[in-house]
C-alpha cells in the first residue's frame, strides 16, 4: 500500500503540474500513454516536475528518503504485490512509512506542499 500512496501522490502532482483535471487513461496514442501510462516511479517523479527536489540537487534527506523507499521497490514493482516469498516485518514497513511521511523532508509530507502552490 505505501507504494501505491507514492504512485497515486506522484500522480497527482503531475495533474495539477500540468493542469490537468484528471490522469489521462489509456489514450490509445502511443507517444502520449508511453509517457503517463507508467508505474515507474522515476518517470512520474519527471513528468511530475518535481526529479529536482528528489534529486543530489535538492535537500540530503529529501534524497535519501527517495533512495532508501525506492530501492525497496524494483521497477516493475507492482508485480511485488503478487510475490508469495516476499515478507516484510514490522521494522521495516515502519522504516519505509517513515522515509514517506514522517520527517519535515518525507517524501508525500514534500509533495503535499508543493501541490498547494
Amino acid at each position: 500500500m505505501l507504494a501505491y500512496a507514492l504512485e497515486c501522490s506522484l500522480k497527482a502532482v503531475t495533474c495539477k503540474t500540468l493542469n490537468l483535471v484528471s490522469y489521462p487513461e489509456n489514450t490509445k496514442k502511443k507517444n502520449i500513454d508511453s509517457v503517463f501510462m507508467t508505474h515507474s516511479f522515476q518517470q512520474l517523479l519527471l513528468i511530475s516536475g518535481l526529479e529536482n527536489i528528489f534529486s543530489s540537487r535538492g535537500p540530503a534527506e529529501a534524497w535519501d528518503n527517495w533512495g532508501k523507499f525506492t530501492i525497496e521497490y524494483p521497477a516493475n514493482w507492482p508485480q511485488i504485490r503478487y510475490n508469495t516469498d516476499l515478507v516484510w516485518d514490522e521494522e521495516k514497513v515502519e522504516k519505509l512509512y517513515d522515509y514517506l511521511l514522517e520527517s519535515r523532508f518525507g517524501i508525500i509530507s514534500i509533495i503535499r506542499k508543493r501541490r498547494k502552490w
